[in-house]
């Protein structure tokens, strides 16, 4: 019996230790999405807030590097997953560093909006130069020069070479874009350097007229939908090198309007690979008809050479409508 009982309690004890495994991945996500929550809910009124915005952002940065070191041993690995969906897969499922970037810079942005308005400009600059040295060649590191970098180069260039939808193809597209054009399906559109792509036998509404305009006279518009038809336009990036993407968009639609961020290499979709770096998604609920602002600030991840920008509307009804205008692509951060 006492043979029987302790052979037992092993087998109970492997059973915890594997959910305790299991679980310590989750946390991680579950952690990562807490603090990304708090920072884009912390007031900063004050300086001092600088302290906690820190401590946050260290806090979320510390647990997407432990998720990226989590390991398992054959046995574990035998005994917690299906054979179809490895280790490597289940550890991307939840991909958050895009949204954890974008939440830490708006933070960092607010804290030295924070000493701006108290007249201390340059202690936030002391403050930031101390945690970049600080905190070295960490991703947090990186985030501390991107807020010094920006306000080293308060005039940045947009990328994108009709923003505004003003300026239409001068003839056909380069070279290099009429290739990627050719090879991903994607149809040359109206405004210099964006074209369009629709799953086939559906239909999409793609528009470019003045009806609807924040500013110049024309914008872009998605109208019924059936699928996923988006807007895209290539942008020629470097590893290392960090991007923030914003927009104004408006609609009228019972779907969320979504802005993304795709990635290729010389072999084809960076995003899909095996070691796959997570796609930039921001998706804006319909609640409304009035112009609304949204960004979104990423690093680029090795070996990738284009960002492919992609605005996007799906299943939208007839008579329903998203609009674009003022779209920015703009270098945050060199590659350090």
């Amino acid at each position: 019996r006492a043979n029987g009982y302790k052979g037992a309690m092993v087998k109970v004890k492997k059973r915890v230790a594997l959910l305790s495994k299991m679980w310590e991945l989750s946390r991680l996500d579950v952690l990562a999405r807490v603090r990304i929550k708090q920072l884009d809910a912390l007031e900063v009124k004050k300086p001092s807030a600088g302290s906690k915005a820190v401590e946050l952002a260290r806090d979320a940065c510390r647990a997407l590097e432990e998720k990226a070191s989590y390991s398992m041993t054959p046995w574990e690995e035998k005994n917690l997953l299906v054979a179809r969906f490895p280790l490597e897969d289940y550890r991307r499922t939840v991909q958050q560093e895009p949204h954890m970037e974008t939440a830490i810079d708006a933070a960092f942005a607010r804290v030295w909006q924070a000493y701006a308005d108290a007249g201390r400009e340059a202690d936030a600059r002391e403050f930031f130069t101390v945690l970049s040295k600080k905190e070295g060649t960490s991703r947090l590191g990186s985030l501390a020069r991107t807020r010094l970098y920006i306000a080293q180069n308060p005039e940045r260039p947009n990328l994108l070479r009709s923003p505004g939808f003003e300026t239409a193809w001068p003839g056909e597209p380069p070279e290099e874009e009429a290739a990627m054009f050719k090879k991903y399906q994607w149809d040359a559109f109206g405004p210099d350097g964006w074209s369009t792509w629709h799953f086939q036998q559906s239909v999409t509404r793609f528009h470019w007229d003045g009806q609807e305009v924040r500013s110049g006279k024309f914008s872009i518009g998605i109208g019924e939908n059936q699928i996923s038809g988006t807007f895209i336009h290539p942008v020629a990036v470097i590893p290392g090198e960090r991007y923030r993407l914003s927009a104004w968009i408006k609609q009228n639609s019972s779907t969320p309007l979504n802005l993304t961020v795709r990635w290729i290499d010389e072999n084809g979709w960076r995003d899909e690979a095996i070691d796959r770096v997570p796609r930039v998604g921001v998706s804006a609920a319909a609640d409304g008809e009035d112009w609304k602002f949204v960004e979104s600030s990423f690093t680029v991840a090795e070996r990738v050479t284009h960002a492919i920008l992609l605005l996007g509307a799906s299943n939208q009804k007839k008579g329903e409508w998203s609009r674009f205008d003022d779209v920015k692509f703009e270098k945050i951060l060199a590659a350090e």
